[in-house]
């Protein structure tokens, strides 16, 4: 029963994220979290939202 409340929270907040825009990427991204250089995004295939993360390249000097 709690999953039935929480697939709609969860796919909400991933609505909600704000879309990330780069080079390479085709599609709807969305991030999630940020730490580190390293992104964690979402990205919708068909009606699912499928979390990666992804090194955002920037070197630290």
């Amino acid at each position: 029963m709690e999953q039935k409340i929480q697939v709609p929270e969860y796919q909400k907040l991933m609505e909600q994220a704000p879309q990330i825009h780069a080079s390479g990427l085709e599609g709807d991204y969305r991030r999630l979290a940020e730490f580190n250089n390293v992104v964690l995004a979402g990205h919708q295939t068909r009606s699912v939202w499928v979390p990666f993360c992804a090194n955002s390249g920037k070197k630290k000097a």
